[in-house]
């Protein structure tokens, strides 16, 4: 099953929290407590509770409902980056968030790489299907350089 990126960042703040008892950590290096608050971990796997829900409902092949629930998960997370002053998820979180929806497809029998090819793979290769994440978040052309980047490496997409 993929993993969620909460359940990394809530992962990562158990880890923080065990070095600041230990000692091993400076407390003024300590950071991840504030970076993802207990609030925008709810609110994150609310969006995902309803995508993971949602993506046991659709067959592959059915690309408009597919394409229309990434759709309705992207714009959600969007609202979560905007309560949050735009900055609950900066590039790394987005990378994560859009690897998860890609996973979560997988695992439902969607060939992501034939979906986004049957889309146009001039807007959706590399980031799979979250491209679209990409480019409202960063721009297109900034989108299109972390797709190329992703393609390039041995695990992109």
């Amino acid at each position: 099953m993929a993993e969620r990126p909460t359940s990394n960042w809530r992962r990562c703040i158990a880890e923080e929290a065990a070095e600041l008892a230990a000692g091993t950590l400076d407390p003024d290096c300590a950071c991840m407590v504030e970076l993802f608050p207990e609030e925008l971990l709810l609110e994150t796997d609310a969006v995902l509770d309803v995508l993971d829900a949602e993506l046991s409902t659709l067959a592959e092949g059915d690309d408009e409902r597919i394409f229309a629930a990434v759709e309705r998960v992207v714009l959600a997370l969007k609202a979560v980056n905007a309560a949050h002053d735009e900055c609950a998820f900066e590039t790394d979180e987005r990378g994560q968030l859009c690897a998860y929806i890609d996973e979560a497809l997988t695992e439902q029998g969607v060939d992501v790489a034939a979906l986004t090819a049957r889309r146009g793979p001039q807007r959706f290769t590399g980031l799979g299907v979250c491209l679209p994440l990409a480019e409202q978040t960063f721009g297109k052309s900034r989108a299109r350089e972390l797709s190329k980047e992703r393609s390039a490496s041995p695990a992109g997409g």
